[in-house]
């Protein structure tokens, strides 16, 4: 039985795919063991594991729609517009993630909850930016300890 559906932001751009991936693997299938549905935003572009991704919005369009800033763009809006809560790994950020920023602000516009994964010291990129600090709900240093608070948020009985 689907327990609600999480999508699952964080930076793609100027990281690692590899990283990016893998924490939302992770995440994936300690979610789904525990019944949930997830979105993740990079479902459909394995291509993409292993490389560098930069900003360049143009750098991968010719992969598919997708790839495409308008096919991201929309993906992702529909995607969290239709979410129960979001999962957020902002930890070790070296650059404010304009998509992720994005996501964020639609979190807020639909006044659903976020759990994120940030360092507690300010450090991050995001934490200083206000809106951004603002919007970002439940804080944790771990990913158990965000899906345990995203599975609490969410009713669960652990």
């Amino acid at each position: 039985m689907k327990r609600g559906t999480i999508y699952l932001a964080g930076p793609i751009a100027n990281t690692d795919a590899g990283d990016a991936f893998e924490w939302r693997g992770q995440a994936a299938v300690i979610l789904h063991d525990l019944g949930y549905a997830v979105l993740n935003p990079l479902r459909g572009k394995v291509e993409l594991k292993g490389q560098a991704i930069g900003d360049d919005c143009n750098e991968f369009v010719d992969k598919g729609p997708f790839y495409t800033p308008k096919g991201i763009l929309s993906r992702d809006y529909n995607d969290v517009k239709r979410s129960d809560i979001v999962l957020a790994n902002l930890w070790g950020t070296e650059y404010l993630s304009a998509g992720t920023a994005m996501e964020f602000a639609w979190t807020h516009a639909f006044q659903i909850p976020t759990v994120v994964i940030i360092e507690p010291d300010g450090s991050n990129p995001h934490d200083k930016h206000p809106m951004i600090h603002a919007a970002i709900g439940w804080r944790n240093t771990k990913l158990a300890d965000a899906i345990f608070t995203l599975d609490t948020i969410m009713g669960g009985a652990r």
